[in-house]
């Protein structure tokens, strides 16, 4: 392998792919907003950044690296980073979350002063202390690249208060079990096509549209063969992680040979320690109902058809050909099907997280364990566990009305 050199480093740099590095493309917002020049600059800034991030960004003294599965979120929440400092915050969006009107400066010679400012900037989004401090944590990367110490202004005071905020039990929304349902139920209305011979004329005209758009073509030219078109890809996202409680990272890693459901009524995850999300890896293995496997089953037979996934063994790709990021699972998965059911997106979060609590709180309610919930989500921290206890809410109801 080739290698690339950072001046401060003594050490070169192994010249990592993107795949090898596990990091998506430039954001369509820099891609289509930047000129010629700055974008030629920015592509070589970045795949420097993410070689030596992967490489040894988490301790460069000791060169020691960003885990596989992690790079994908830093590198999304650097270039957040870049869109608010190139193009600002206050202009409009399309549906995409792509800028429309630039009003920035470019530079890929980054500043305390711009962190700083980022920082504050993050403190009126409403997010929790905790979720900004991830972001600038990863942010503040590109002056660790340069050798440039920050940390977060305040930080005495920032950090006690994040321990305050994670010492609340509670959850500010999760996804409840009637809502979990019904995002399953959507997702085979939204992707799956009914009979059409069973169709009213109005409906089929309904359908007619939908497939017109999912397929990029018009209405007059869908054939009989359109009609046949069951994408299964969606479903088996959705129901498995109705089951497992997917965090988004996980969905980024998931490999086929983690679903074992050859036999659907003792199908279960496997997920192997060196491909473990969390820190202190373990093998993890967690139950998967019949209804999710046999919706699994359907979608490898497609996948297993599609060429895209010749060279792959992700179980799930963006039409881009894209892994799953925290983005797009909120934009063109979950803020959809919230839609289909009838959730308030305005009053609502819309993050895939949302699944994951649901899951949680709703084994806690059904009388499942700490034991199994641990298990089935994958988490090692006893005191993380109690968040779900503390928040099934029909586990105590049912236990004053046995007294």
């Amino acid at each position: 392998m080739s290698t690339s050199h950072n001046p401060d480093d003594d050490e070169q740099i192994p010249e990592f792919t993107r795949e090898e590095m596990n990091i998506p493309g430039i954001r369509r917002s820099l891609q289509k907003n930047l000129n010629q020049m700055e974008f030629q600059m920015f592509e070589d800034w970045r795949l420097a950044f993410a070689r030596w991030a992967y490489d040894r960004g988490k301790n460069p003294k000791r060169r020691e690296g960003y885990a596989y599965n992690s790079m994908w979120d830093i590198m999304n929440r650097v270039e957040k980073f870049c869109e608010w400092l190139y193009f600002g915050r206050e202009i409009g969006t399309d549906y995409d979350g792509e800028v429309i009107e630039r009003d920035g400066t470019f530079t890929i010679d980054f500043t305390k002063d711009h962190l700083d400012r980022y920082w504050y900037d993050l403190l009126t989004n409403g997010n929790r202390l905790d979720s900004n401090r991830r972001t600038i944590n990863n942010a503040q990367l590109v002056l660790k690249y340069r050798g440039v110490d920050w940390k977060i202004p305040d930080s005495e005071e920032v950090y006690r208060d994040i321990h305050q905020q994670e010492s609340d039990p509670g959850f500010t929304d999760w996804h409840r079990d009637h809502e979990l349902k019904a995002l399953k139920a959507a997702s085979l209305k939204l992707h799956v096509i009914p009979d059409r011979e069973k169709m009213s004329e109005e409906e089929q005209d309904k359908w007619a549209a939908h497939l017109a758009q999912r397929l990029e073509k018009p209405k007059y030219e869908l054939e009989d063969e359109d009609w046949e078109t069951v994408n299964w890809k969606i479903p088996s996202l959705v129901h498995l992680s109705c089951d497992v409680g997917f965090r988004p990272c996980e969905i980024v890693a998931s490999r086929v040979q983690w679903l074992h459901t050859k036999n659907e009524n003792d199908a279960y995850l496997r997920i192997p320690r060196e491909e473990d999300s969390k820190a202190g890896k373990r093998n993890r293995e967690c139950r998967i109902s019949p209804e999710t496997a046999r919706v699994i089953n359907y979608w490898l037979d497609k996948r297993a058809e599609l060429p895209e996934y010749e060279d792959t063994d992700a179980i799930w790709l963006t039409k881009e050909g894209n892994p799953y990021g925290s983005a797009s699972l909120r934009r063109q998965v979950l803020m959809r099907l919230q839609r289909e059911v009838g959730i308030d997106l305005e009053t609502r979060e819309n993050g895939w997280y949302m699944i994951r609590r649901g899951v949680g709180t709703d084994i806690i309610n059904k009388g499942g364990s700490i034991t199994l919930l641990m298990r089935q989500l994958r988490i090692n921290r006893y005191e993380t566990a109690e968040r779900y206890v503390r928040n099934a809410d029909q586990a105590a109801d049912d236990y004053f009305k046995k007294r």
